[in-house]
């Protein structure tokens, strides 16, 4: 009996991790220029979050080399007012940056692409080793 109790609890943590997974790739996928275009001034939080997923570091390796930014600004506004909120969503492809007003509306709207570095497995494993640690031991 417990030897089915634990292969089925094994399963499910197998479940949920797999789920997890993709959960994460598909939101890093969506960091990109294309989704950056689809967004405009006046978009409730809400909109941009359906866009975009929720904010947050989705990059499976160190930042690269920023391009050019692409900035898409309301007419009027103050950006740096009290009461103004801005929110980050981070991947490889690059960063967008999106700041919202007092009302809950996005005023300015900021991508900048990045370049991954050049570095080969072994770097990269490290570097996803030692970013998971500071995420568990601050």
């Amino acid at each position: 009996m417990q030897r089915r109790t634990l292969l089925v609890v094994l399963a499910g943590m197998a479940v949920v991790a797999a789920a997890g997974a993709v959960g994460l790739w598909s939101r890093a996928d969506r960091i990109t220029r294309v989704n950056f275009a689809r967004l405009n001034t006046g978009m409730s939080r809400a909109e941009v979050e359906a866009v975009l997923g929720p904010p947050g570091d989705y990059t499976t390796s160190p930042p690269g080399d920023m391009g050019e930014e692409v900035v898409q600004d309301a007419e009027t506004g103050e950006h740096d007012a009290p009461g103004v909120d801005g929110l980050l969503w981070i991947a490889d492809a690059g960063i967008i940056e999106v700041t919202f007003d007092g009302a809950g509306q996005a005023c300015r709207t900021v991508f900048a692409p990045l370049t991954p570095p050049k570095q080969n497995f072994l770097d990269n494993l490290l570097w996803r080793a030692r970013r998971q640690w500071r995420r568990w031991f601050p």
